[in-house]
């Protein structure tokens, strides 16, 4: 399985992993915007101004403010590694230099990811690390 499709099936699992009352609705919303993101650059979620290409990914991630009962542990680990495997794409591709900042969030998902063996099966944090895009080119 590609980095992609292990990113995309994070982002599709997320709400049910999080225990989200309506987890497979939400997970079948995911798939849709997911893909949407992937396929067309213009897209409905495209990015905003001042946003990054991985900002895009954030509608998939709107379950954790309206769904009460959640985990929010895990719903914030996933984010966080998320956002780890952008930031590591974008620096894996010399678009920009990793920062203190990225640093700390690393050492924050490898300390968190022994609490989260279900998300480890699908992304483990060195996954995240070697991530060069969540789209095929």
């Amino acid at each position: 399985m590609t980095i992609q499709e292990k990113i995309r099936n994070l982002c599709i699992q997320a709400p049910i992993l999080g225990a989200c009352k309506i987890g497979e609705q939400l997970s079948k919303g995911n798939a849709l915007m997911f893909d949407a993101e992937a396929k067309d650059k213009e897209s409905v979620f495209r990015k905003l101004p001042g946003q990054t290409k991985w900002d895009r990914l954030e509608p998939c991630f709107y379950f954790r403010f309206a769904s009460p009962g959640n985990k929010q542990g895990v719903i914030a680990y996933i984010w966080d590694l998320l956002v780890l495997a952008g930031w590591s794409s974008d620096i894996n591709k010399g678009e920009v230099n990793p920062t203190p900042d990225y640093f700390e969030l690393k050492v924050q998902c490898e300390e968190h990811e022994i609490f989260y063996p279900h998300v480890s099966e699908i992304l483990t944090v060195d996954e995240a690390v070697r991530a060069l895009g969540w789209a095929p080119a």
